[in-house]
């Protein structure tokens, strides 16, 4: 679980996200859950989604 702050430079105001990621025992691509509040939007409303993080080609 990674859960962070973050500041939008353009609206100036600061956002908490959260990710749950599950990452495979070998080298490949990690896919888990995202949720976002903060700049007005209240944790009862949180931004949802998923992410899908791949490694980089070489």
């Amino acid at each position: 679980m990674l859960d962070f702050p973050f500041l939008m430079v353009q609206r100036k105001c600061e956002r908490q996200i959260a990710m749950n990621i599950e990452v495979p025992p070998k080298m490949g691509p990690a896919n888990g859950t995202v949720s976002i509040v903060g700049c007005g939007r209240h944790a009862t409303n949180k931004l949802a989604g998923t992410i899908e993080l791949k490694p980089a080609q070489k």
